[in-house]
């Protein structure tokens, strides 16, 4: 089964990222959820899920490069290219 490098959602600016380290593969979700006015991270693997949310998106990008950091301290490997959104993705 091929493995999701990334996607985006025009509608929702909804971004997925993938990485493996040989054994499993690791998912991350991000998106502006409109309602709540936030920047939404979820991480996913094969036993659970974990959410961050943020109000600030400066925060929230730094997070995300940070994780990537931290992922590929740890060997895991980036699936096709990072895409971080525009900076207008909330609207």
């Amino acid at each position: 089964m091929p493995l999701l490098s990334h996607t985006a959602r025009a509608d929702t600016n909804q971004v997925l990222y993938s990485y493996s380290n040989g054994r499993a593969v690791f998912d991350i979700e991000t998106f502006f959820d409109r309602t709540a006015n936030e920047f939404v991270l979820i991480f996913r693997r094969g036993d659970g899920h974990h959410v961050e949310r943020f109000k600030d998106e400066i925060a929230f990008r730094t997070r995300i490069e940070s994780l990537d950091q931290e992922l590929e301290a740890d060997k895991w490997q980036r699936i096709g290219t990072q895409i971080i959104p525009p900076r207008d993705w909330t609207n």
